[in-house]
């Protein structure tokens, strides 16, 4: 079980993680054209999904 004190770094961890985000950026990438589709093969293992 984790304590207060481990939830409360994480939850900093993430707000910090979150203040860094470069959204402009992320739109871009969001919205770029190419890439190719996913190949047989590609699936991620059951147990991860």
């Amino acid at each position: 079980m984790k304590t207060a004190d481990t939830l409360k770094e994480e939850v900093d961890f993430f707000e910090q993680r979150a203040a860094r985000a470069n959204l402009d950026a992320f739109d871009r990438l969001m919205a770029r054209d190419g890439g190719e589709p996913p190949r047989p093969g590609d699936e991620l293992p059951e147990p991860a999904r």
